[in-house]
């Protein structure tokens, strides 16, 4: 979604967009609010706590409620978080070879411990995307976001994602949807601890 361009982009938008159309987010938001209960029950009460932390958690959980009708608490789904989160202490703080385009063939110039991390994050992904993938060919799959784009055909050809595909877009949700969430979580809690009285006007 975030890296194509052209027809592979247009056909991954058509296949993708289904899955947020209007009413999709009422359906999810019952899992929404699920993680954020999650994560008031797992706060420490009386004592300061590691807010960064705690956002980080509950942003993932809201991906993995949402996309697979899973709790973090999962053990696949605690695999991937603690796998991403390893991924990203692991990366470079700026590394060039992401914003150059480069053959296959020239260093990444990334550590192999992160090499490592992304191929776990790959397998555990692929995983999810099998398990959910027997689902629908049982006929008991949860009616998610993932389900719902797996079984979405593109209205021009036909086709469905191939598996690549959606583990693809599985770890783009995840990339683009975790940190950035977690930061503005995790911000607003602070803020709101710094000015109670903004707590009791929200109340």
């Amino acid at each position: 979604m975030f890296l194509t361009n052209g027809e592979t982009w247009l056909r991954q938008r058509r296949i993708i967009d289904p899955a947020f159309e209007g009413g999709r987010l009422r359906e999810s938001f019952s899992a929404m609010s699920a993680a954020a209960d999650a994560a008031v029950e797992r706060m420490p009460e009386g004592k300061g706590i590691e807010i960064e932390e705690i956002a980080s958690h509950v942003a993932a959980d809201v991906i993995f409620r949402t996309l697979f009708s899973i709790p973090i608490e999962d053990d696949l789904a605690r695999s991937v978080f603690y796998a991403f989160r390893d991924f990203q202490r692991s990366q470079p703080i700026l590394n060039l070879a992401a914003f150059v385009p480069m053959p296959r063939w020239a260093p990444s110039f990334l550590p192999r411990q992160a090499k490592r991390k992304a191929r776990l994050i790959r397998s555990l992904i692929t995983r999810l995307v099998e398990n959910r993938q027997s689902e629908i060919d049982a006929g008991v799959a949860p009616d998610d976001l993932a389900t719902k784009i797996m079984t979405t055909r593109d209205p021009q050809t036909g086709a469905l994602f191939s598996k690549d595909e959606m583990v693809d877009q599985v770890a783009i949700f995840f990339i683009a949807g975790h940190e950035t969430s977690a930061s503005a979580l995790g911000w607003a809690l602070y803020l709101l601890a710094e000015y109670p009285e903004w707590q009791s006007q929200l109340r």
